[in-house]
């Protein structure tokens, strides 16, 4: 299920460091001391920038705007592609094979 669009990372301390830490798009941000003044401030400077750029603009319900035709196009385009791969000679297949 995916997350609502109301989601915002959290300030976090990581203990083996002692750090802060965020997480953003699955990569973590270390912010500096945990619960320093410039560890705020650097957790309110990312979470902004993710929040004016990276947030999910789509709310959850819009995705029935999606047409079937677009749900299959790529798995479509992907069997198209193998059924049109040029095959090789017998020979070269079994030195693939060995």
């Amino acid at each position: 299920m995916p997350r609502s669009t109301d989601f915002v990372p959290k300030y976090r301390r990581h203990k083996a460091s002692g750090k802060a830490v965020v997480t953003i798009a699955g990569r973590d941000h270390y912010l500096g001391a945990w619960r320093s003044q410039a560890s705020r401030h650097e957790y309110d400077r990312l979470v902004g920038e993710w929040l004016a750029k990276r947030r999910p603009t789509r709310s959850l319900t819009s995705a029935s705007d999606l047409t079937v035709v677009e749900l299959c196009a790529e798995p479509a385009a992907q069997e198209i592609r193998k059924a049109h791969r040029p095959l090789l000679p017998r020979r070269t297949r079994q030195k693939a094979h060995r």
